[in-house]
């Protein structure tokens, strides 16, 4: 199911919008930044998924040491 919203932009931004769409070849604007914030969300899920990684192997490294060294 589809929840409709709506974002005000200035009309820079909403020409700037319409230019990358046509770009970019999107079938319209809506469609691009549908896309764009999905690509963002993703991003910034990918991005905590790599930090935990980090953090964990940070972790694990020093309960080595600590305990293995």
């Amino acid at each position: 199911m589809r929840h409709q919203r709506s974002i005000r932009f200035s009309e820079r931004v909403v020409k700037d919008i319409d230019t990358a769409s046509r770009q970019r070849g999107f079938s319209s604007s809506t469609a691009f930044i549908r896309y764009a914030v999905e690509q963002e969300l993703l991003g910034r899920q990918e991005a905590l998924i790599g930090a935990e990684r980090n953090g964990l192997q940070q972790l694990w490294t020093r309960c080595a040491v600590t305990n293995f060294g």
